[in-house]
This record gives C-alpha cells, structure tokens and sequence, in this order.
C-alpha cells in the first residue's frame, strides 16, 4: 500500500472515529442510570414479549383486545436490539443508549460517505457529517421517540447508495452477470428502507425526495441518459415495496379494523403553529419542541435554542455556513444540494401558517384540516433533507478552502484543517445537550 493510501486510510479512520466519539460518549455520559420513556415501554420491560404479538394484527392483552397501530414496527430493528441486550443482561439503560448512540453515529457515518462519493475532500465530507449528525433536529426526538430518527439516519446512506447506482462502475452487458449487478444497489436501498420505513410511513415519504432528486440532477446534467434514469428509478421502487409489504399490510388492516388514530391526536393548527420559515431553517419546527405544561417544558433542551443568544447565534451561523457553500462554491453538485434544501424547507414548513397557506400546501389542506393534510402533519420531518444540502454545502465551502493552485501546499492543507477545527468546534457548541450531558430529557426519565 502506497504511503498516500495509508494515509487517506489514516484520515477517514480519524473522521469516523471522531463521529463515533460524539455520539456515544455524550449518550453513554447523559443520565447514567435512569431511564426515560422512550417510544413504548414494553421495549425494555418485556422485549421478548413485545416482538411476539408484533406480527399479530390482534392484541387480546389491552383494551379487552383491539387492533395495534404500528406494533408490527418493533419486529425490526428495535424489538431484536433490545431483546438482544436483554438476553445478555445488560442494563436498559446502556441499551437505550447504545441504541440512540448508533442512529446518531450511523446518520453522520451515512452523509460522510456519501460526501466523499460526491467529490468533497475529507475534511469537507466530515464537516457536512458533523451538521447533520449533530443539527438540533434530534432533540425532540432522541429520548422521546426515538424510532422516528430512523429514517434520518438512513437518508445518508440511500442517497449514497443511489450516487453510487448511477455513477458507479456498474456493468453494461446484457448477459446474466450484468444484470444482476445493476441490482445490486437497489436491493441494498431496499434494505436501508425495510430497517428505517416501518416507523412511520410519513416520516419515510418526508426523505423519499432526496434520491429522486438526485437522479433527476444526473440526467438533467446528461450524465445518464434518461431510459438509464428511468430504469435506476423503477429498480428501486420495485426493491423498496416489496420490502415494505409487510408493514404496509399491517397499516392497511389497523385503517380497517383498528381506532382511528387521526381522529383522536393532535390537529393540524397545533402541528404547524411553529413550523415557521426561520425555525425550519436551523433544523427545528416540531411542535413538541415548544410546548409548555404548568410542570415544565416538553423538551427541556428547547430552552438553549429559545432563549440563549449564544447558541441561537451559532445554530443560525453552521446554517448561513451551508448556504454560502451552496452560493459561492463551483462544486459540481451543488445544485442537487441546494434543491434537497430548497425542498426540505418548502416541506417542512408545510401549511404553516394554516389559515394562509402556500399555493402548493394548499392544494393538500382543501377546505379542512382532514385527508392527506393531516396524513402528511408532521411537516419538519423533512427537516433532514434540508439538513443534508445545508451539510453538503458546509462541506463545499470548506473542500474549497486553500483548492487554489497559487498558495504552496502545506499552506493550502493548513489554511483547510484550521477551517475545518473552527467550523467543528463551531458546530458542536451550538448544542448544548451535547457537551452538558443532556440528551436524555430528565423531564420524561425515571430510576
């Protein structure tokens, strides 16, 4: 192995390392010992129990038996993990936080990689993980729902999987071997989607937009041709609803059979009251992230993002960071970045405000708060999207510190890793939870 080898090896070892380190030191450090209520309970009191009436459409335990709504979820991957820690008697603590540990490890690992696949040099592809992973976006999630964050971790991992189905040296025979290559990608998507999709099926359909603009940002470029286009898309499709039918069903047979779970949760004024342009920007949105009881917050880590100067002052400048990446860079796959933000954003921020809403959102909202509005309510879970092209263009900028041939190159390489360290340390102050050991909520925790 060359020396330049070894030490591309070295550098890429030394950027997973540091992102495995910011997730599990800070789960591992918040709330040692306690336990916070999680997504459902049954997940560390009887995950045995759990994961055998998951794939029954009927629950005799509860309510003098009814029909679940998306218990078939903790078949995979949730019900295994903690059923597996439990066979080997480790603490439900330290399970649930291995378990938020590596979502957040596995979403920064999944935009690092399809970073480099995009061209951006390391410390850039680094820099654009680092937003991502540790954008304010999770907090409201981490210690609550967890499971929702799913999806976000996988949004990395497909849209690189989708680049490399494209762009990849992929054969172009007709004999069997060529074909069953082109599918090789497609079925790793499916698998992507067959672990995070069966959460939450709007969830899922909030991150499908970024490998389709991805692929219509190839062909419109003529790096592929259209039919090549067409084809990547329906392999994809096929692969994905083949390896969803199982929670899909379930879904299908709760609408039929089971409560009407729309009708008896929050409304849609509620959910989009905070689903404002400025606060869908720097990651946030959800509306649990700003309620309020006469006990305490929802999210006590809300108020830092609220309140505090400092961190507001930082959050909107990793945001104003990425934007400016997107504008000034040449790098060639901006415009796939700037439409994944420009989409997320327009998503995200939905039907807000309810009683004007946009052309397009208001298209889904018709004359009332019901049918696909309300499917589709939870809006900022197309946060992740915008986070990907504002991480992307973070990560251009920075690729493109010290890129001019003028400067000699140890000059160049230094002015680079100083950007990165400033831009780093930038990124990991503007969330507190992080470095005060607060990702699980102490509002929701118990011995």
């Amino acid at each position: 192995m060359s020396l330049r080898a070894r030490a591309s090896r070295h550098a890429t070892a030394v950027a997973v390392g540091a992102l495995a380190l910011l997730a599990y030191l800070p789960a591992l450090a918040s709330s040692p010992g306690r336990m916070p209520a999680d997504t459902k309970l049954y997940l560390y009191l009887d995950p045995a129990g759990l994961v055998g009436r998951a794939a029954s459409t009927f629950e005799p335990d509860q309510f003098a038996g009814w029909v679940p709504f998306q218990q078939i979820t903790y078949l995979w991957p949730s019900g295994p993990w903690y059923l597996l820690f439990d066979v080997l008697g480790v603490p439900d603590w330290v399970a649930h936080r291995l378990w938020i540990a590596t979502i957040m490890f596995l979403a920064g690992a999944g935009v690092l990689w399809t970073s480099r696949l995009l061209g951006l040099s390391r410390s850039g592809a680094f820099i654009a993980a680092l937003v991502y992973q540790l954008a304010p976006f999770i907090l409201a999630y981490i210690s609550r729902t967890s499971l929702l964050l799913l999806p976000w971790a996988g949004l990395g991992w497909v849209v690189g999987l989708t680049v490399r189905a494209t762009l990849g040296q992929t054969p172009v025979g007709t004999d069997l071997r060529s074909r069953l290559a082109r599918w090789r990608d497609p079925a790793l998507i499916a698998l992507v989607v067959a672990t995070v999709g069966s959460v939450n099926a709007t969830t899922l359909a909030m991150i499908v937009p970024g490998p389709v603009l991805w692929i219509i940002h190839v062909a419109w470029q003529r790096r592929i041709s259209w039919r090549s286009a067409l084809g990547v898309t329906a392999r994809i499709g096929v692969l994905c609803l083949a390896v969803s039918v199982w929670w899909i069903s379930m879904l299908y047979a709760q609408s039929r059979s089971g409560a009407a779970v729309l009708a008896y949760t929050e409304t849609l004024a509620d959910v989009s009251r905070n689903a404002t342009g400025s606060e869908v920007l720097r990651g946030l949105g959800y509306w649990l992230f700003y309620q309020r009881d006469p006990v305490g917050a929802t999210t006590t880590a809300s108020f830092d993002h609220l309140v505090g100067l400092r961190t507001i002052a930082l959050g909107y400048l990793v945001i104003l960071v990425g934007l400016a990446g997107l504008a000034l860079t040449s790098w060639p796959h901006r415009r796939f970045a700037a439409m994944c933000a420009a989409v997320g954003a327009l998503l995200a921020v939905g039907v807000h405000p309810i009683d004007d809403p946009s052309p397009l959102m208001g298209i889904l909202l018709g004359d009332g708060e019901d049918g696909l509005a309300l499917a589709l309510r939870s809006s900022t879970r197309a946060v992740p999207l915008l986070l990907l092209g504002v991480g992307l263009g973070a990560g251009a900028l920075v690729s493109a510190v010290g890129a001019s041939e003028r400067s000699p190159a140890p000059r160049r390489q230094v002015a680079r890793l100083a950007a990165t360290g400033v831009l780093a340390a930038v990124i990991v102050a503007s969330l507190p939870a992080l470095w005060n050991r607060a990702l699980v909520d102490p509002a929701i925790d118990r011995d």
